[in-house]
């Protein structure tokens, strides 16, 4: 029973894919704009990471350094 949430920083250090999983329900009800640093620790954690936001309908976009993200819903 959230009020409507518009907006996400995800800095989890490693666990940003399992943070998208756990927040899922919520990410796709209000639809909020995200940043989140996602750890290039291998090439098997990206794509997964982008395999969730292609799920979940959002676009991605490298803000800053290589390692955050703008995830807009599409």
């Amino acid at each position: 029973n959230l009020p409507k949430v518009d907006f996400m920083k995800i800095d989890v250090e490693g666990g940003e894919c399992e943070m998208l999983e756990g927040a899922k329900k919520t990410i796709m009800e209000h639809r909020p704009i995200i940043i989140i640093e996602v750890l290039k620790s291998s090439k098997k954690n990206m794509a997964k990471f982008l395999k969730l936001c292609d799920t979940y309908k959002y676009s991605v976009s490298p803000i800053q350094n290589k390692e955050n993200y703008l995830l807009l819903p599409l």
